[in-house]
């Protein structure tokens, strides 16, 4: 089986689950279906296509969401999109996968009815127009652009400075929100000191109206060793003194001796 079998088999397999569920992947907001309901759909049609290695192992559900399925929704209304403005009728056979993601839009959509060319789905006409290929996802979004650029620059120019704009916006809402949390948290810290302090205050306030046990310890203990500071003072001084005492009378009886000689 060459490469490209299996790339077309691999993108069935995840189209047919994306049709399996796509009144919960793409239906209106309501009571019932909330944006949460839509997220852990992705997260799963993300594992689907991870399992079958479409998926690279660095992405996320989002990249399922808004580049693969994006650039498979892409592929076939190009093909669509051509056939209105050259007015063929149809831009070659649709493959499988091409029916498919048409099968999940819908016959029925605006964005099909729009281009009035409901009988390409039945009656594909081959043309010699180039086809685009299906083995690189990036490679279809990549050749899609530079189409929609050669028909209307302006519009690829616009739409360039409006994916700048909203990556900006993104920047800037994640500093804001990182200053905020900072913020929060050093209020939160302060906050914690001064209700530390406060409770001490209180503590001290309790212990002096009620004649607190712990107080009257403190209040023993302070004069136990300023007792004793005393008394170490006083035998410190009666020390020095009696030493000075006793040289005054070893003096007097030295001088009394001498003179008596």
């Amino acid at each position: 089986m060459s490469s490209k079998q299996i790339g077309l088999e691999r993108k069935m397999q995840f189209l047919t689950k994306i049709r399996e569920n796509k009144d919960i992947l793409f239906g209106a907001f309501s009571e019932k279906l909330r944006k949460q309901d839509k997220i852990e759909k992705w997260k799963e049609m993300a594992m689907v296509a991870q399992s079958i290695c479409l998926l690279p192992a660095d992405k996320d559900w989002t990249y399922v969401r808004d580049t693969i399925w994006q650039n498979l929704k892409k592929t076939a209304m190009l093909k669509i999109d051509n056939a209105k403005k050259t007015g063929t009728g149809g831009m070659g056979t649709l493959t499988e996968v091409d029916n498919m993601v048409l099968s999940i839009i819908g016959k029925e959509s605006p964005v099909i009815c729009g281009l009035g060319v409901a009988e390409s789905f039945e009656k594909p006409q081959d043309q010699s127009c180039e086809v685009v290929t299906e083995n690189d996802s990036e490679g279809i979004i990549n050749k899609s652009r530079s189409i929609r650029d050669h028909v209307n620059p302006s519009t690829s120019k616009e739409a360039k400075g409006g994916k700048r704009k909203r990556v900006t916006d993104k920047n800037a809402s994640t500093d804001n929100e990182s200053a905020i949390k900072e913020e929060k948290l050093t209020l939160q810290v302060e906050y914690l000191k001064l209700k530390n302090y406060r409770t001490k205050l209180e503590i001290l306030k309790l212990e002096k109206n009620f004649n607190c046990p712990c107080l009257n310890l403190r209040n023993h203990y302070h004069n136990v060793t300023m007792k004793l500071k005393m008394a170490g003072a006083i035998k410190t001084c009666y020390s020095k003194t009696l030493h000075v005492t006793y040289k005054i009378i070893i003096s007097f009886l030295i001088f009394v001796l001498i003179f008596e000689i």
